[in-house]
């Protein structure tokens, strides 16, 4: 994640990625998961309307250009999510926190 990072903007934005790793920590699939995030994406107030966003992927910018990343080789077997978009690397940072609010710290 970091590497994927320094060398481009992380295709993450808030909304969406709270809506999929909630669907996903609730046991949702990554069909309920991705819908839920394109949803909250392409809302009348969704994340495609912030000007951040905008100004970072263009004006006309949808859910499908953020899931449309192919996985770095070494994300390919993080998730059964087959895009490196800002699902994958939203559930990365559910299951991260996850980790930490169990006590779990990195390298354990």
């Amino acid at each position: 994640l970091r590497d994927r990072g320094m060398g481009a903007v992380l295709p993450v934005t808030t909304g969406a990625a709270a809506a999929y790793a909630e669907q996903r920590a609730r046991g949702g699939s990554l069909d309920m998961a991705l819908e839920s995030a394109g949803n909250e994406f392409g809302g009348k107030f969704g994340d495609g309307k912030d000007r951040h966003v905008q100004y970072l992927y263009g004006s006309s910018v949808g859910f499908g250009d953020l899931t449309a990343a192919e996985p770095l080789a070494d994300e390919r077997t993080w998730f059964d999510d087959p895009t490196a978009s800002v699902c994958c690397h939203a559930d990365c940072g559910n299951r991260c926190w996850q980790r930490r609010s169990r006590g779990v710290r990195d390298g354990e």
